[in-house]
C-alpha cells in the first residue's frame, strides 16, 4: 500500500541510495492504492503524454552549430540522439544538416524547438 498521496496514473521515480533509480506506476484497486514496476522508457513516455503542451526548447546557434538544452529522454529517443548529435556539459550539439531529424525525434515526444 502506498502511505503517501499521489496522482493516479502517475509515473515514480525512487531511488533508495546512489544506486539507478526504479520506476513505477500509482494505481488503485478499490479503496487500496498501490505501485507496479514500470521500465524507465515507458515511465518518461508516460510522463511527457501528461505534460502537453510542453514549453519550446530553446536552440542556440554559433558557427553552424546548435546547442540544445539538456531533457531527459526514454532510453531509444536516447541513443538515436546520440547517434545524430553530440552530447556536452549542458546538454546536445547537433550540426545544421542533422537539425531536422533532431526536430522530428524530439516532436515524438511533443518536444518543440524554438527558432535559432
Amino acid at each position: 500500500m502506498v502511505s503517501h498521496c499521489w496522482h493516479l496514473n502517475t509515473p515514480l521515480r525512487r531511488r533508495k541510495s546512489r544506486g539507478a533509480a526504479d520506476f513505477y506506476h500509482v494505481t488503485r484497486d478499490g479503496a487500496q492504492a498501490g505501485i507496479v514496476p514500470l521500465s524507465e522508457q515507458d515511465a518518461l513516455l508516460m510522463a511527457y503524454a501528461q505534460v502537453q503542451p510542453l514549453p519550446p526548447l530553446a536552440l542556440v546557434s554559433s558557427d553552424g552549430i546548435y546547442r540544445l538544452p539538456a531533457v531527459e529522454l526514454p532510453p531509444p529517443q536516447r541513443a538515436l540522439l546520440k547517434r545524430i548529435g553530440e552530447p556536452f556539459s549542458d546538454g546536445w550539439r547537433v550540426d545544421a544538416a542533422s537539425l531536422p531529424f533532431v526536430r522530428r525525434l524530439l516532436v515524438t515526444l511533443g518536444i518543440v524547438i524554438k527558432p535559432a
